[in-house]
């Protein structure tokens, strides 16, 4: 209306022709997710190496709970030798996963045991020592009482970790140099949580000696408990009907955090999530991730300017050793004859500061002058030309330290 304000006056004025073609009307779209309902889960990829055998390999099976192998150690010594000994890997059934045990301490309450190469446990793991031989505890018995299930009660390192016993299981005495199936190691028995297969699907099928077979799994876990006395040892899996994340349609998020889930202490059985916009996959991924070791947890970062120092809670395997040069062969290493020794330490000679925990195998003449250097664990924080003692292994009259020299590794700078 004319009276109301001035538009009305206004458009009659300038005419039809000067107000010149009309707009279209303005609307809003909602952003859509044009993804398939799988894509929004978050799925670990399995695959069977064509090369593997239908004896010792199959497809993933729904229901199937993931569990770490427990053949850590070879089926053969000529198998074991694959592993820092003579040998070479014939066929892919030899990549084993070997957790082979350096030594053992029992200090009264505790035994702390060290491991040849990263141990990726985290405390809570259930592991089993096995094959480890000990001499005549306190009251003058030979025993193997390291050899049993522990649950693991602290991390000290990358290559060590506690478990608790009582009783005196004697002194640790195997001879790690002798590369055979009766070298001490450990099994990991069970993961912090329980996970397991909820489907799985095949991208291509495997066929033996043909074809690799590749799956999709998704992956759920089965650990969670009520608070609420007598309960609490009671696990029930996540909430399926949540499996895939609820979308809102005016905030699409395309990578929802992880959910939370919930064992109701009042209704037992009744696992709830927090927010149904948010993965449950996802949360499982993550636990899985922190029940392998996947990653080093930090303690501090102390900031200067534009640089930041960030401490690990255990050796971060950043800028690794990878190869060794012999500056000084030393003498008197082994027992008077030529041979190999396993697990020397690669330390800092003085005030130098080299990286930390390296290990190798070194190989000796007669005279016990190291001839070779295999090295076996990298450690953390290396870099070229550092100069390290080799320690750590038997030694012999006329006794004399090697000295070796870092010659490459791999370099992290930059990624």
């Amino acid at each position: 209306a004319s009276t109301e304000n001035n538009i009305y006056s206004t458009i009659v004025g300038l005419g039809s022709t000067g107000l010149g073609a009309a707009t279209p009307r303005a609307f809003v779209n909602r952003k859509s997710d044009r993804r398939n309902a799988s894509d929004t889960l978050y799925r670990a990829r399995y695959v069977i190496p064509s090369s593997a055998g239908g004896a010792v390999a199959r497809p993933p099976t729904d229901g199937f709970i993931l569990q770490e192998s427990n053949t850590s150690i070879g089926a053969t010594d000529a198998e074991v030798q694959t592993y820092f000994g003579s040998g070479s890997i014939t066929n892919v059934n030899q990549q084993r996963n070997f957790r082979f045990i350096s030594d053992a301490t029992w200090d009264g309450s505790n035994v702390k045991v060290f491991t040849e190469r990263p141990h990726n446990l985290t405390t809570g793991s259930e592991v089993e020592l096995v094959n480890i031989k000990s001499t005549a505890n306190t009251t003058g018995t030979a025993n193997t009482g390291f050899n049993r299930t522990y649950q693991v009660i602290g991390i000290s390192s990358a290559k060590s970790f506690t478990v608790g016993l009582t009783t005196d299981p004697g002194t640790f005495s195997n001879d790690t140099s002798s590369r055979t199936t009766a070298l001490p190691y450990f099994k990991k028995k069970r993961l912090n949580n329980t996970f397991y297969v909820y489907n799985h699907t095949e991208v291509q099928p495997y066929i033996s000696g043909e074809q690799d077979g590749i799956y999709y799994v998704t992956l759920l876990n089965s650990t969670n408990s009520p608070t609420i006395s007598p309960f609490t040892g009671e696990k029930f899996s996540q909430p399926v009907k949540e499996l895939f994340p609820q979308t809102n349609r005016d905030n699409p998020v395309g990578d929802p955090a992880a959910a939370k889930c919930f064992a109701s202490p009042s209704l037992i059985g009744d696992v709830v999530v927090n927010d149904v916009r948010n993965s449950i996959t996802k949360e499982t991924v993550d636990k899985y991730f922190r029940d392998t070791d996947v990653g080093v947890g930090i303690t501090n970062i102390a900031s200067t300017g534009l640089a930041h120092t960030i401490t690990t809670t255990i050796d971060h395997g950043l800028n690794r050793v990878t190869s060794v040069s012999i500056v000084d062969g030393g003498a008197g290493y082994g027992s008077g004859s030529a041979g190999d020794l396993y697990n020397a330490r690669l330390v800092a000679i003085g005030d130098s500061t080299p990286g930390q925990h390296a290990t190798a195998k070194i190989t000796f003449n007669a005279s016990g002058t190291i001839t070779g250097v295999n090295i076996m664990d990298g450690g953390s924080a290396y870099g070229v030309g550092n100069t390290m003692a080799v320690v750590g292994v038997a030694t012999t009259s006329g006794y004399s330290q090697a000295v070796v020299q870092v010659s490459a590794i791999y370099d992290n700078v930059g990624d």
